[in-house]
Order: C-alpha cells, then sequence, then structure tokens
C-alpha cells in the first residue's frame, strides 16, 4: 500500500516545484503561504496507532475474503450483487470529488470503495450497519447499499448519502495531511469540512446538506460536550444523525469566504496529528475561531454544558456484576492531578492520564471497579462520572 518516506518526499517537493512554478506563472504569490504549509509535510507523515491499524487491517482482510464485483475505473468500487446500481451511483459521484480533492490540494491518493449489504457489515464488524465508514491507513471506503435505513431517501441528491462520500473521503485526506483532534466530534467536523468545500465549489445542488437539521427535531443530547463523551453508542443513531447535520452546517459556516486550500492550512495549524491530545470544548472553539471567527455564535446550545446524567462512586455490588442485558455507557473523566486505574466488568484494568476521559460500554447493572474499591454502576441511560481529588 505504502511508499518510501524518501519517495513520499521526491513526491511532495515535485508537487511544491510545479506548484510553485504555476504561482510564478499567474502572480498568485498571496496564496503562497498557505500552500507551503500544506506542501512542506510529507503524505506519509500520517499519525495512527497501533490499535487502529490493526483493527482496520483485520476488517480489510475480512472485506477482501467476500466474493465482491468490481466497477473499475479511477476509484475502483467493489460490491455485493444486490448492490450495483448504488456502487455505480457512489463510483460517479466521488470520482470527480476525489479528483477535485487532489488537485486544489496537489496530493495524489488513490482510494477503493465498496459497497456491502447488512451480512457482510456485520462480518467485518467495525461499525454498526448503516454507517459508513473510512479506513484511513488503507486509502479504503465501506459505505451501506441501503443508507435509506439511517437518512431516509433523500430525492434532493442523485443517490442517498452520496455527499458522504466526500464526508468518508475527507478522513482519508485528513489522515494523510496529518490533522488529527483527541476528541472525535473534531474528526467529523474535518470530514465534513472537506465535503463543505467540495459542495461549495462544485455542488451547490447539495448546498441543502449544509443548512443543519430539521427545526422541529428536538433529540436527547443537544450539547458537543455529550457527543464528545458518549460518541455514537452513547447518543444513539437518530441523535447522532442530529450532530452530524449541526457539524455540516458548521463547517458551511467555515469553508465560507476563504478558499479551501487556506482552510485546510488552517485545519493543520490547530490540529495537528503529531500533538493530538483531548481538549476541552472551550478549547476547541477557539481553535476553530481561528479558522472563521463566530463559532460559538453559530453553535449556541451545542456549545453548552454537558447534559449527560452524572454518577459517582458507590460500594460495589456484593454479588459482582449483574448485567440486566441493556446495552448502557459511561464516561469517566479523570480530574485528578495523576492517572487512573479502571478495571471493566471482564477483568480489563485501563488507565487514564490526568485530564483524560473516555466512554466504556456496559450493560445495566455491570460496573467499573476504581482503584479505591468503589465502582461505577451502569444505569438505563448514558452516564458521566468526573473523578476529583
Amino acid at each position: 500500500m505504502g511508499v518510501s518516506e524518501a519517495s513520499q518526499r521526491r513526491q511532495w517537493i515535485n508537487s511544491m516545484l510545479e506548484f510553485r512554478a504555476m504561482l510564478k506563472r499567474f502572480a498568485l504569490f498571496a496564496c503562497l503561504s498557505t500552500c507551503l504549509l500544506l506542501l512542506t509535510a510529507p503524505a506519509g507523515k500520517a499519525q495512527g496507532t497501533d490499535e487502529e491499524m490493526t483493527e482496520q487491517a483485520t476488517a480489510l482482510r475480512t472485506l477482501r475474503s467476500f466474493p465482491l464485483q468490481e466497477l473499475p475505473g479511477p476509484v475502483p468500487t467493489w460490491y455485493v450483487p444486490s448492490a450495483q446500481q448504488r456502487a455505480r451511483e457512489y463510483q460517479q459521484s466521488l470520482q470527480p470529488a476525489l479528483a477535485w480533492f487532489e488537485e486544489q490540494l496537489h496530493l495524489e491518493l488513490p482510494m477503493d470503495l465498496a459497497v456491502l449489504d447488512q451480512n457482510s457489515y456485520e462480518k467485518v464488524n467495525i461499525v454498526p450497519w448503516p454507517l459508513p465508514y473510512a479506513l484511513p491507513n488503507f486509502n479504503y471506503l465501506v459505505f451501506p447499499s441501503r443508507i435509506e435505513e439511517l437518512l431516509g431517501p433523500e430525492p434532493k441528491a442523485k443517490a442517498p448519502g452520496e455527499y458522504i462520500t466526500y464526508h468518508e473521503s475527507g478522513h482519508v485526506f485528513a489522515y494523510r495531511l496529518g490533522i488529527d483532534s483527541g476528541n472525535a466530534f473534531v474528526a467529523e467536523l474535518v470530514a465534513n469540512i472537506f465535503m463543505a468545500g467540495y459542495i461549495h465549489a462544485k455542488r451547490p445542488d447539495l448546498t441543502w446538506v449544509l443548512e443543519g437539521p430539521n427545526p422541529n427535531e428536538h433529540p436527547r443530547y443537544i450539547s458537543l460536550a455529550d457527543l464528545d463523551y458518549v460518541y455514537y453508542p452513547g447518543v444513539g443513531p437518530a441523535n447522532y444523525a442530529w450532530y452530524q447535520w449541526h457539524l455540516q452546517r458548521m463547517a458551511g459556516y467555515l469553508t465560507t469566504g476563504q478558499g479551501f486550500l487556506s482552510v485546510i492550512g488552517k485545519l493543520k495549524a490547530q490540529f495537528p496529528a503529531d500533538k493530538k491530545k483531548q481538549e476541552t470544548l472551550s478549547q476547541i472553539i477557539a481553535h476553530l475561531d481561528q479558522i472563521r471567527p463566530g463559532v460559538r455564535d453559530i453553535l449556541g446550545t451545542l456549545a453548552g454544558p454537558t447534559t449527560l446524567a452524572r454518577i459517582a462512586p458507590s460500594a460495589c455490588p456484593k454479588s459482582g456484576n449483574q448485567s440486566a442485558g441493556k446495552e448502557g455507557t459511561i464516561a469517566v473523566r479523570n480530574d485528578q492531578d495523576h492517572p487512573l486505574s479502571l478495571t471493566t466488568p471482564d477483568g480489563h484494568t485501563d488507565t487514564l492520564a490526568a485530564g483524560a476521559w473516555k466512554s466504556f460500554s456496559l450493560k445495566t447493572g455491570e460496573s467499573i471497579q476504581l482503584a479505591n474499591g468503589t465502582c461505577l454502576l451502569a444505569g438505563n441511560e448514558p452516564a458521566l462520572a468526573i473523578l476529583s481529588e
């Protein structure tokens, strides 16, 4: 899949020289600083953990074991026999977008696309059906054959969810450009920025995607802090989709009134992958204000405090973990000045660094045991435990 770092550097240097020559021809010196910001970092400097690499490699190995059919083209597209039409629609939508991203970023980045049915999704077992996803380590996008089950019919689109192909490819470009954050929702916003940039430039028929959710929707979770703490498993599919619509609206705002390359350069400066860390919502908003001021006003209640139920340590159940079967989520934030040791119901020990947080999927009645012998008990709804001295 990869090429050597030396080869990558040669490719980037050649791209930079070609682009500088173009600037000279057209006297577009004003954008030189932004362009150089992108072109001085080799594409191979993407960041990722060994755990992420292993998970994605396992998923791809499973996917490639399926008897898929192929649509050749600039974006080779693999599909289950029942999804040929949808695969063709997504391929035809993604190919010009990918060419535009490569042209804007002066980065050649081949990608493959797979369109799978529910049975295949469950065998790969990396995200729930019918959520699309990317495998950034391997330049691979995976889509469901019937995204209507998540989004509805979407008559304004050429194919339901076609714009999400731009979003998922944005994850891959962000990975290769070294843009990342320790906050999961920021990664979604970054991918949406790629999508919004392309829609503004080439697909004005899709600007409705950037208008936000239906104002008549009133979901349970309304703060980005909620999403950050418990993410998709905690807020659930409908509420997660509502957040995505808002993140698409925010991406539309951030990409308005300035060039796409300029926005990507600012993203690299504000969210460098080699300095990836968890940050508070206020800190993230401050970063986004450097891309375009006024973010807090645009967010409204999304910028408010978490609405998650709060729990505190209590005595551990005498009879051990008593699972009631219903899935639940507990987010634990360590506000102590030293690492925090946790033991999950399966006996696994986890360590939270000072100032960090993490969510755990449990079933109602199960508990997380702390080093001092107390427990955090999972209830019927997602909850947050903030542990201090």
